[in-house]
C-alpha cells in the first residue's frame, strides 16, 4: 500500500547527537513537531510491528549513527611495527657508513693519489666526494 502526502519536512542540520532530534512536518496543512520520539537511527530493529510509515531525512555520511561514529583502528600486527623499526635502522646505519666512507675515501685519495700516476688522477685534482658518495650508497 503507498500512500501520497502533501507536505514538507523541517529538521535540524546533521549533527552527531544522537538523543536531540528537533525538527517538524507539515502534512496537508497540520504541523506536528518531531523529536527524539519519533526518530528512528540508522541500524534500528521493530519488533512486534505490522506497518510503519516513515520519512528518511538524512543518508549516507550525514547520519547521526555515521557522525558520531569513531574512525576504525589500525590493525597493524605487532610484527610489522617492528619491521619498520628495523627497516629505519638499517637505512640510518647504512646513511651513517656511506657518510663515514665518503669522508675517509676524499682524505686517502687527497694524501696517496700523487703516488699513483697511473691512475690517471692527480693531488690537485682528487676525486669528487659526491661520486664517492654515490659509489659508496
Amino acid at each position: 500500500m503507498s500512500f501520497f502526502f502533501k507536505g514538507f519536512v523541517r529538521a535540524e542540520a546533521p549533527n552527531a547527537n544522537l538523543y536531540v532530534f528537533d525538527g517538524y512536518i507539515s502534512l496537508d496543512g497540520q504541523t506536528t513537531a518531531l523529536t527524539s520520539q519519533q526518530l528512528l537511527l540508522r541500524g534500528s530493529k521493530l519488533v512486534q510491528t505490522k506497518e510503519v510509515t516513515g520519512i528518511v531525512v538524512f543518508t549516507g555520511e550525514e547520519t547521526k549513527v555515521r557522525m558520531n561514529a569513531s574512525p576504525a583502528p589500525t590493525k597493524s600486527p605487532s610484527i610489522e611495527k617492528i619491521t619498520n623499526r628495523l627497516v629505519a635502522s638499517v637505512f640510518a646505519q647504512l646513511l651513517c657508513l656511506t657518510i663515514l666512507f665518503t669522508i675517509l675515501s676524499t682524505v686517502w685519495s687527497k694524501n696517496n693519489l700523487a703516488h699513483m700516476w697511473y691512475l690517471g688522477t692527480n693531488a690537485q685534482n682528487p676525486q669528487n666526494p659526491m661520486a664517492s658518495f654515490g659509489t659508496f650508497a
